[in-house]
């Protein structure tokens, strides 16, 4: 488990925080679609090849008092953000 370090927030970072709300969620997702079929295994490789190797992207929000940090997150494990999901087939026409 690697030490937990925390990185005050920036400003442009607080204001985005602050702006996330039930009725406007600020987050971001994407949805990816291929040519041709992938192993999830290398789309995973890929993600930690080309995002994890920065350090905000395995990192969580932590407010202490009023102030607010980046944090380490020992617990950081992509398989609780990358999710494969069938999509239906195509439509038939009526």
């Amino acid at each position: 488990m690697g030490k937990i370090t925390q990185t005050p927030m920036s400003g442009f970072d607080l204001f985005w925080l602050r702006m996330d709300t039930p009725e406007n969620p600020m987050m971001i997702s994407s949805v990816l679609i291929f040519d041709a079929p992938i192993a999830i295994a290398d789309l995973k490789r890929v993600l930690n090849e080309r995002f994890l190797k920065f350090r905000r992207f395995r990192q969580r929000v932590v407010e202490k008092s009023s102030k607010v940090y980046w944090q380490n997150d020992p617990l950081f494990n992509l398989d609780n953000h990358v999710h494969r999901r069938a999509q239906p087939g195509p439509k038939k026409p009526c």
